[in-house]
């Protein structure tokens, strides 16, 4: 379950603006290891956190879903698939 990150003091641009901030700056860290991860983390604002967890948490359930989309359809046009795939239930997906 991804955070909220709707407290009234950010529109849904400056949401998804702020959450890619956070993404681009522990992307940035990473090489230097956890310990510069966790500073970055520390130095973030309560809102900054909020975003950028709802951020990674939509980029995770894209990548997923992408993910497994792909997989079929190389297996696909491998043959490897004994019948074509089913077609998955619609869901909807919060983009915040």
């Amino acid at each position: 379950m991804r955070p909220d990150p709707t407290d009234g003091t950010l529109d849904f641009e400056s949401q998804a603006q702020a959450g890619a901030r956070v993404a681009s700056r522990l992307a940035d860290a990473i090489p230097n290891g956890p310990e510069a991860t966790m500073a970055v983390s520390r130095s973030l604002t309560d809102t900054e956190i909020v975003c950028g967890l709802s951020f990674l948490g939509t980029v995770l359930e894209i990548a997923s879903v992408s993910s497994k989309t792909l997989a079929e359809a190389q297996k696909e046009r491998r043959g490897l698939l004994s019948r074509p795939p089913q077609k998955p239930a619609r869901q909807r997906t919060k983009w915040n």
